[in-house]
């Protein structure tokens, strides 16, 4: 346990977390390796069970085939959780590989054999669990096939179980928020929701690091967000009576049920459609822009984000660039999430300054090998190997988006620094200790150094958030358009 953090009973909220000392936004209150965690079944042959890492040499478990990792020591590590789970991969290959959730209940299984307290202690809701129709079906299921193929036969333990994995269980994803599985860990679990969290978590590989975002006092208690912040109140609630079986009572809750603010709930069913139509999610847009929707606003930001991830599969990077921007200039909160966004709307800036010239992002170059921090997948800097742009001689030049809405390229440079010095300084704050934070730094560096004759073109605040109008009629116009 960390000195930051202590564990504690208190009222109404029962088990939960407080502060032993005042802490400082951006500190690390909590780092340590996850309890157990399960990856999805789509990246099993590609990731390791053990560490979660990617890309590496894989060893694959000789006896289930199914479970691969990156080396000798991650697999003898992972043995003890996985020797049960191994033994059920096999009974049950010919109905498929159980999925993440399955194997993740059977590895829980594996830590209460050993230490029955650990998991004793976890909240279950055993008794609310039957009151919804859906979430018993899942036990049930799930419940019954760890059990019989695990040859434990114990089903109600098992069903037990499954209450106390989904009451407590989190996603486990990358740094940048993009899912690798699910995990549960019996310290974070202790760590209470409201929906103005004063902490969040995101993860290193298997590791998960608490992070404060505000200061907190001394005998203050933690609290992290069970559910989307960003979702209308009415969402919110549901999401969390459903799963957790509890009504949130926090400040933001408490005002916006006073405040009566507006509620896109209603969008909801429409944004389930639309999942993985590009045209149907840009039909959206247009209708919220019709009906003047508040751009900060439920269902914005999820529709946005779709958005862009519908160019990106087209590799439209203009039109990928134009929804992040919306997206991002919108955003009324600045945490993980947001800084992400700014990271990558750093990235899709780039890619349309430097395809004026084409000299650092060839068209016919994915986008995909430039996330991962400034190399390529062989590890190779691109700068250490390309003569880096002169700007000087780009001066005043259109190109593609740019040009057709009369966008000065200097400009867009100058805007971008402007960002870029942001994102370098909260990326700190809210990625402390990862790879994905040195990342940030190392490409927002780069982007400085062949940016350079730019450094002191303006600072005019006043237009700067003029060209920043400007430019986001402009984005709003081509997805109008498109």
């Amino acid at each position: 346990m960390s000195s930051f953090i202590a564990p504690i009973d208190l009222p109404y909220y029962g088990r939960g977390m407080v502060a032993m000392e005042r802490i400082q936004p951006g500190t690390i209150a909590l780092s340590k390796t996850v309890d157990a965690f399960t990856l999805e079944v789509g990246i099993l042959t590609t990731h390791c069970s053990g560490c979660t890492s990617e890309g590496q040499k894989t060893l694959r478990c000789t006896a289930c085939k199914t479970i691969h990792y990156c080396s000798k020591t991650c697999q003898k590590a992972d043995w003890p959780l996985h020797k049960l789970e191994c033994k059920a991969l096999q009974a049950s290959k010919h109905n498929g590989i159980l999925p993440s959730i399955c194997r993740l209940l059977i590895r829980l299984y594996s830590i209460s054999l050993k230490n029955p307290k650990r998991i004793e202690q976890l909240e279950s809701h055993r008794t609310d669990f039957p009151k919804v129709a859906a979430s018993w079906t899942d036990a049930e299921l799930i419940a019954s096939a760890a059990s019989h193929y695990t040859k434990s036969y114990q089903t109600d333990f098992f069903r037990s179980l499954f209450c106390k994995l989904s009451i407590n269980s989190m996603n486990l994803v990358t740094c940048s928020f993009d899912r690798l599985g699910v995990c549960l860990d019996t310290v974070l679990s202790r760590i209470n929701h409201s929906c103005e969290p004063n902490c969040h978590i995101i993860f290193e590989g298997s590791r998960a690091i608490l992070v404060a975002t505000r200061q907190i006092q001394k005998n203050e208690q933690l609290f992290i967000s069970y559910t989307d912040v960003r979702l209308p109140q009415s969402i919110r609630q549901k999401q969390l009576k459903k799963k957790y079986f509890f009504d949130c009572e926090c400040e933001k809750c408490a005002k916006e049920s006073l405040s009566g603010e507006k509620d896109g709930s209603h969008y909801q069913s429409q944004l389930k459609n639309n999942r993985e139509s590009l045209s149907k999610n840009l039909k959206l847009a247009k209708e919220l822009w019709s009906s003047s929707c508040e751009k900060c606003l439920y269902p914005w930001g999820i529709l946005l984000h779709r958005i862009k991830l519908g160019f990106l599969n087209e590799m439209n990077y203009d039109g990928a660039f134009a929804a992040l921007l919306l997206k991002s200039v919108n955003d009324p909160y600045r945490d993980a999430i947001h800084v992400v966004d700014e990271y990558q709307l750093l990235l899709l800036g780039k890619q349309l300054i430097m395809e004026v010239k084409q000299s650092i992002f060839p068209n016919d170059r994915p986008l995909e090998i430039e996330l991962g921090g400034g190399r390529t997948h062989s590890g190779d800097a691109r700068l250490d190997q390309q003569e880096k742009v002169n700007f000087s001689a780009l001066r005043g030049e259109q190109h593609c988006f740019l040009s057709y809405y009369s966008i000065s390229l200097d400009d867009l440079v100058v805007w971008l620094l402007q960002r870029a010095g942001y994102l370098l300084e909260t990326v700190k704050h809210s990625h402390p200790d990862t790879c994905f934070a040195i990342s940030v730094v190392e490409d927002v560096k780069e982007f400085f150094e062949v940016c350079k004759d730019y450094q002191s073109s303006f600072v005019d605040h006043k237009y700067f958030r003029t060209f920043e109008t400007k430019l986001e009629e402009a984005c709003k116009d081509y997805l109008m358009r498109y």
